[in-house]
């Protein structure tokens, strides 16, 4: 009981693993021969073994590649410990904190090996002594540092990777921690698998002492290998043209697999218009040969681009370079089809029907959609739930580093980013978009005989409401953007004539009071639609009650976030109490993470806890108590939730 409390007290995120590029067929096979992983791999004592590279070297590919593999390469690794993270700027706000990596790795040891658990038991007792919910940074590298003293001869690996995209603030501590777990004093046996670009922490601390891989210095038969490859059998090359293209990017590669793949596209979107093999390989020598100066090359061609590809690749840039989490491909779409004008009408949003392709168009070969497989020669007019749910994100580190640095100095004005700009656009598009939402002809409908409309009128609206992706992410974050814009008139200007440009009737009122609850900003007076109130907190909860029972993703906790704790409603059910009432574990976790009453009743004196343990709700209603929820209190028919537990046995 106590490991499974733990275990629920160290959460985390951890979106990038999947979104790693797998290895390209027969690459990377050299590790397993290669000197300084035989020795650190074949010593009994705990040991690091650095992976360094330059920029899009393949230092991520290899690490995923290590941690595939591991079993089946490496002596009693089935009887292993084995964990990772992979740091990074391109996902959640967390994902390049030590936080979130201390998480990840202590939360795999313990899901994995029950026996480690006196090494969480002193700060988890500490823990609980705080009533706290999680784990403050100090308890996590306490936990992890004491395992140098682990007993077990079973081995413990970790896999870390992207040590430069992680914070600066404590990667030194984080290093030094990484090191004492690996000294030879240690009886116990960790191997630390540590990928990296070269940085100075690293160097000082860990060549000196550490086995140490160059990547550069082994990926050349990879990139023969891999150049060889789309050359012959996607640009059917032969003879000694092929040779010649494939000794020229093998020699000017540098070790670098990102260049080679800017090539390749280049290459690819040659052929398309028709060309011989002699000026496939004219171009092929007249592309950039540097990194840098092939992104400057295409950064080039986007701002030479026409006003709507600027445009729409500005909107793209700004999002995926300051949303506060990754957003997918029907989010981005919806987010392009908001118009830039405040004058607006629904029949002004028009969503792109090809939007990969356009994405990929106004991008400049700067971003990817992960988890969409995009061919080409082929057009994607139809979006299932697999590649709608793709992730559009930067193709390597190193582009959205170089677009931080490019943008702001553009000659073009058009194609500009600067100081706190893009989260004020970002929240004016987002309330745009809310308008658009609430005020098509379709919600008029809804409003006009809201009065004598049913539980499936509900339904109905809920999933009206689910068609409109981007609103999840509206509701979550709109409040941190307007917080990083800090304070800004012509920002409240521009939402305040967004609504009183609506009119006076009640779809306006929805709107107006979703903007004042989520942005915390006093928008009320702007707001003189007051005598709508009672009716739209009642349809909200309606709307949510219809759209938890088949759990609309892109509503449920959109609806979640709105919904006040006070408002008049139907037995007066709070947002926490409908999401335990459904089993929506999810948001409930959302709910509970935003400090909300644990204890607030409904009209029957039940709280969520209550309506968790009635249920069966197990997980939810361990989250609960973990929060604090009481226990103690008692229903209207004088029952505690322990009372309803008893009854369920």
């Amino acid at each position: 009981m106590a490991n499974s409390e733990c275990l629920r007290s160290i959460q985390y995120d951890d979106t990038r693993y999947d979104k790693i590029s797998a290895e390209h067929y027969g690459s990377l096979e050299w590790l397993w021969k290669q000197p300084q992983y035989l020795q650190w791999s074949a010593s009994a004592a705990s040991s690091l073994l650095f992976i360094e590279g330059k920029p899009g070297s393949g230092k991520s590919t290899l690490a995923k590649y290590f941690l595939e593999n591991l079993v089946k390469n490496v002596p009693n690794a089935h009887s292993s410990t084995v964990v990772y993270y992979f740091y990074t700027f391109r996902g959640t706000v967390l994902e390049s904190t030590h936080e979130n990596m201390l998480r990840s790795i202590l939360r795999s040891i313990l899901e994995q090996d029950e026996s480690t658990f006196f090494h969480f038991q002193q700060e988890f007792r500490k823990l609980l002594h705080r009533n706290l919910s999680k784990w403050p940074y100090n308890s996590l590298k306490i936990a992890l540092s004491s395992f140098a003293k682990h007993p077990s001869s079973r081995p413990l690996f970790i896999i870390l990777d992207a040590m430069d995209e992680s914070e600066g603030r404590d990667r030194r501590d984080i290093i030094e921690l990484l090191c004492k777990l690996c000294s030879n004093e240690n009886h116990c046996n960790i191997k630390v698998f540590l990928a990296s670009r070269p940085v100075a922490e690293l160097n000082h601390r860990i060549r000196k002492h550490h086995n140490v891989i160059i990547m550069q210095d082994q990926n050349q038969g990879d990139i023969i290998r891999f150049a060889g490859d789309f050359l012959s059998s996607d640009l059917r090359l032969s003879g000694k043209i092929l040779h010649e293209a494939i000794d020229y990017i093998a020699k000017n590669a540098q070790g670098v697999f990102i260049w080679v793949s800017l090539v390749r596209t280049e290459l690819f979107a040659y052929v398309e218009t028709g060309c011989t093999n002699t000026e496939i390989l004219h171009l092929l020598k007249c592309l950039p040969q540097e990194l840098e100066t092939f992104y400057t090359f295409m950064f080039d061609r986007l701002e030479s681009g026409n006003q709507r590809d600027l445009r729409d690749g500005l909107k793209l840039f700004r999002f995926v370079l300051f949303a506060r989490r990754p957003l997918t491909i029907i989010e981005l779409r919806d987010a392009l089809a908001v118009p830039d004008e405040d004058n607006q009408s629904y029949g002004n949003f028009q969503r792109i029907t090809d939007i990969a392709r356009r994405i990929e168009h106004c991008g400049g070969n700067f971003l990817e959609i992960k988890g969409m497989c995009l061919k080409r020669k082929r057009c994607i007019t139809n979006l299932t739930n697999s590649t709608a749910n793709g992730i559009v994100q930067f193709m390597h580190q190193t582009s959205r580093e170089f677009l931080i640095r490019t943008i702001p100095n553009s000659s073009n004005f058009r194609f500009q980013i600067k100081g706190d700009e893009p989260h004020r656009v970002m929240i004016i598009t987002c309330v745009r978009y809310l308008s658009l939402c609430f005020t098509t002809p379709h919600m008029r409908d809804i409003f006009s005989e809201i009065e004598c409309r049913g539980l499936e009128d509900f339904r109905a609206y809920a999933e009206y409401l689910n068609e409109w992706p981007l609103i999840e992410y509206t509701f979550r974050y709109i409040k941190d953007h307007h917080d990083l814009c800090g304070p800004n008139e012509d920002v409240s200007r521009q939402v305040i004539t967004l609504v009183r440009q609506l009119g006076d009737h009640q779809a306006s009122y929805f709107f107006g009071s979703f903007i004042t609850f989520r942005i915390g900003h006093n928008y009320e007076n702007a707001f003189p639609f007051k005598k709508y109130h009672e009716t739209s907190e009642n349809m909200k909860y309606c709307t949510l009650n219809a759209a938890a029972e088949p759990k609309l993703p892109h509503v449920v906790e959109a609806l979640l976030l709105t919904c006040t704790e006070d408002a008049p409603h139907a037995q007066r059910k709070t947002p926490l109490i409908i999401s335990a009432q459904k089993a929506l574990a999810g948001a409930t976790q959302l709910l509970v993470d935003l400090d909300l009453d644990k204890d607030t009743k409904d009209d029957s004196g039940r709280t969520a806890l209550h309506y968790a343990v009635e249920n069966g709700h197990e997980a939810i209603v361990r989250l609960l108590l973990e929060q604090g929820a009481d226990k103690r209190i008692r229903d209207n028919s004088k029952e505690t939730a322990l009372h309803l537990a008893i009854k369920n046995l």
